[in-house]
C-alpha cells in the first residue's frame, strides 16, 4: 500500500515494507489499524507519517530507509534540500538506531513506540539532543503504550520549540510567553514603587527591555524573545521634608550615609530617619546603625578608600565633670578721656586692719568675669580699671597713660550707691583684700598696650590661680567696653545633640557649652545608579558602580548634611499609574499571540483525525 499527500509544504510518501521476520508484528499492527478505521488505507496524514515528517523537518530523525534488512518501517520525507542535507549528515546513524529500536520492541507501526524510537535515536546520534527532548524521551519511555498520539506529538514538538531551532508556531508562543513575563516583571516593579511611595529616601525602579534574536537562515525565521532589566534611579534626589527631630538627617547633594546592619555588614543608604536606641546608638527605621569617626583623640581624619576607623555614633554621653578655671582673657577699650585718679584707688580701699575702707569709684571703670573653683562653684570677680597717669610728651622724661587694675571677689564688695554688679556710683567698701596684686597697664600714643598685659588672680578662698591675658585691651577716645572669659566648667549633664552641615555631632550640656563628639562621613561611587539594592533601603557597591570613596560632608564634591529633615521617595505616582496601564495592555496583547498559537496547534493536532 502506498499513498502520497501534501504535508508541511513537501510531498510525503509513506509505505510499509515489512520484513519476513517482522511479518507477525506487522500483521498485528495492520489488524489494529483496520479495526480502528474500517475500510481505511494507511496514507500520508496518518500518525506514523506525521511524526516522521515532523522529525525529518526538524532534524530530529530522518526519513527512514532500509537498513541492514531490519526494517520495522520505511518512510521517505520529501523535504527542502537544505533540510535534507542536514538530515543526511546526522541521519545515517539515527536511521539505524530507529530500526534497531523498532526491531527490539517488535513495535511495528505503533505511534507511541515510533515516537520513542525517534527521540531515542536523537539521543544516540552524537548526543546532540537538547535537555528538553531528553526529558521527553524519559517521559515516553515511562508511559509506553499508555501515551496517546496527541501527547506524543505535543511532547516532541513542544520540546523542539525550546531547542536551538524552534518550530515557528511554538517559537511564536514562546516569544509571547516571554513578552507576558516581561510585562509581569514590569508590573512587579510598578507595584514596588507604589508600595514604597512614602518610604524614606526610596529610589524608584524602572523596567527596561532588550530583544533576544535567534539566528535565522534562508526561508526559516526563528522567533526570539524579550529580556527584562531593572534599574534604580539612585542618583535622583527626592524632596526634602522637615521634621522636629534633630537626629533626622538628609543629604543635600551627592553622597550616602555609611551604616552597619545587625550582621556587621557595612552598606550605604540615604535613609536618614535616625533615632537613639536603648543603647544610645543612632539607628534608622530599617535597623541600620549610623557610623562615624570619634573625637575622643581630637579631630578625626577620614579613611578615603575604606571604612576603617568607623564606629557606631552613640549619643548617651557622660555629662561634663567640673573643672577649676586656670586661665582667662579680656578684650575691650579703656576710655582715653577718663580723668586721672590719685587717691581713693580701689587697690587701697581695704585697710588690712580687720575693718573696711572705702574707695571713690566715680571715675573707675569696672567689668566682671565668671570663673569656677575646684568644686565647680561659680566665682564672680570684679575688675576695676582706674586711670592713674596721663601722657605728657613735654615732661622730662615724657610720661605715658597708665591704668591700675584691681581684682576683687564680687561677694566681698559692696557699694552704698547701688548693687555691686553691675557697678553703680558710690563708695566701694571691701571686707577682704584684693584677689590679686594691683597691676599697671601702660599704653602708647596710639592706644596700644605696651606693658602689664598679664596678671594672675590668686584667690586665697578658692586656693586657685587664674592667669589673665589683657593684651587685647586698647585705649581709644571712645566709650569703655570690656568682655572677659575663663576656662573651667561646672558639672553639667547632656541635654541633647546637634549636627552641623559638615556632619560634626555636638553634645549639648546644661551649661550651654557644646562639645564635638563624632563626625559623620559620606561615601560615594562613580556610578550610583549601578549600586546593588538590598532590603532595608540600603545599597552595596558592585563591579558596575565602582569602588567606594569616603570623605566628610560638604567637601570633595559631596553634599552637606541637613538635620531636622528627611529625604522623601523619588517615586512619581502619576507616572507609575501610567506604566501600570501600559503593562496591562501589553500583557493582554502578548496573551492574544499565545492564544493564536494555541489555536494553530489545535489545527496541527487535529490532522490526525
Amino acid at each position: 500500500m502506498r499513498r502520497s499527500g501534501a504535508v508541511g509544504g513537501g510531498q510525503l510518501v509513506c509505505a510499509g515494507k515489512i520484513d519476513d521476520r517482522d511479518e507477525r508484528g506487522a500483521e498485528h499492527e495492520r489488524h489494529r489499524f483496520r479495526a480502528s478505521r474500517p475500510g481505511a488505507q494507511l496514507h500520508a496524514d496518518e500518525p506514523v507519517c506525521q511524526i516522521a515528517l515532523v522529525s525529518a523537518s526538524r532534524g530530529l530523525g530522518d526519513g527512514c530507509r532500509p537498513s541492514g534488512g531490519r526494517n520495522g518501517l520505511s518512510c521517505l520525507a520529501a523535504v527542502p534540500s537544505r533540510t535534507s542535507r542536514r538530515i543526511e549528515v546526522a541521519g545515517r546513524h539515527a536511521i539505524q538506531c530507529i530500526d534497531r529500536e523498532l526491531h527490539a520492541r517488535r513495535a511495528g507501526f505503533s505511534c507511541t513506540k515510533y515516537a520513542c524510537a525517534i527521540v531515542s535515536s536523537r539521543l544516540r546520534a552524537g548526543g546532540t539532543m537538547c535537555p528538553s527532548l531528553r526529558k521527553v524521551a524519559s517521559s515516553l519511555r515511562r508511559k509506553g503504550e499508555k501515551a496517546s498520539f496527541t501527547q506524543v506529538t505535543l511532547a516532541i514538538v513542544a520540546a523542539s520549540a525550546t531547542c536551538e531551532e524552534p518550530m515557528s508556531i511554538f517559537g511564536s508562543m514562546k516569544t509571547a510567553v516571554s513578552g507576558m513575563n516581561a510585562q509581569a516583571n514590569r508590573l512587579s516593579v510598578v507595584s514596588d514603587n507604589i508600595a514604597n511611595v512614602n518610604t524614606t529616601a526610596y529610589k524608584a525602579g524602572s523596567a527596561s527591555f532588550s530583544s533576544l534574536i535567534l539566528p535565522s537562515g534562508g526561508g526559516d525565521y526563528n522567533s526570539g524573545s524579550v529580556e527584562t532589566n531593572v534599574s534604580y534611579s539612585v542618583s535622583k534626589q527626592g524632596d526634602t521634608i522637615s521634621t522636629s527631630s534633630n537626629s533626622n538627617l538628609s543629604i543635600q547633594g551627592a553622597g550616602f550615609f555609611v551604616v552597619q546592619g545587625a550582621d556587621g555588614k557595612t552598606v550605604l543608604t540615604r535613609a536618614g530617619d535616625f533615632a537613639p536606641d536603648a543603647n544610645g546608638n543612632l539607628v534608622n527605621s530599617a535597623g541600620y546603625t549610623l557610623m562615624g569617626y570619634s573625637y575622643a583623640s581630637g579631630a578625626p581624619a577620614v579613611v578615603v578608600n575604606g571604612f576603617d576607623g568607623l564606629i557606631p555614633i552613640n549619643v548617651n554621653q557622660d555629662g561634663l565633670a567640673n573643672s577649676a578655671s586656670t586661665s582667662g582673657s579680656f578684650t575691650g577699650n579703656l576710655n582715653a578721656n577718663a580723668p586721672v585718679v590719685t587717691s581713693g584707688l580701689p587697690s587701697t580701699a581695704y585697710t588690712g586692719a580687720g575693718g573696711t575702707g572705702a574707695a571713690a569709684t566715680a571715675n573707675t571703670q569696672k567689668s566682671s568675669v565668671v570663673a569656677y573653683d575646684a568644686l565647680g562653684h561659680t566665682v564672680m570677680y570684679d575688675i576695676y580699671y582706674t586711670k592713674t597717669q596721663a601722657a605728657n610728651l613735654t615732661a622730662s622724661p615724657p610720661t605715658t597713660d597708665q591704668w591700675e587694675v584691681a581684682v576683687y571677689r564680687n561677694a566681698d564688695a559692696n557699694t552704698t550707691g547701688g548693687s555691686s554688679f553691675p557697678y553703680s556710683s558710690g563708695p566701694l567698701n571691701l571686707s577682704a583684700p584684693p584677689a590679686s596684686a594691683p597691676t599697671k597697664l601702660t599704653f602708647d600714643a596710639n592706644g596700644n598696650l605696651t606693658s602689664g598685659g598679664t596678671f594672675t588672680i590668686n584667690d586665697p578662698k578658692t586656693a586657685g590661680s587664674i592667669a589673665m591675658d589683657l593684651t587685647k585691651m586698647t585705649q581709644k577716645a571712645s566709650d569703655f567696653s570690656s568682655k572677659g572669659s575663663t576656662n573651667g566648667q561646672a558639672a553639667s549633664p547632656v541635654t541633647g545633640v546637634t549636627i552641623d552641615k559638615s556632619g560634626v555631632v555636638y553634645a549639648n550640656y546644661k551649661s550651654g557649652d557644646p562639645k564635638p563628639i563624632y563626625q559623620i562621613p559620606l561615601a560615594t561611587v562613580a556610578s550610583p545608579d549601578k549600586l546593588t539594592p538590598l532590603s532595608g533601603n540600603v545599597y552595596q557597591p558592585s563591579a558596575e558602580s565602582g569602588v567606594t570613596v569616603t570623605s566628610f560632608a560638604n567637601s570633595n564634591g559631596l553634599g552637606y548634611i541637613q538635620s531636622n529633615s528627611l529625604e522623601a521617595s523619588n517615586v512619581d505616582l502619576a507616572g507609575q499609574l501610567t506604566d501600570m496601564i501600559q503593562a496591562q495592555k501589553s500583557y493582554t496583547a502578548n496573551s492574544k499571540v499565545f492564544q493564536s498559537g494555541s489555536e494553530l496547534l489545535d489545527v496541527l493536532v487535529n490532522l490526525a483525525r
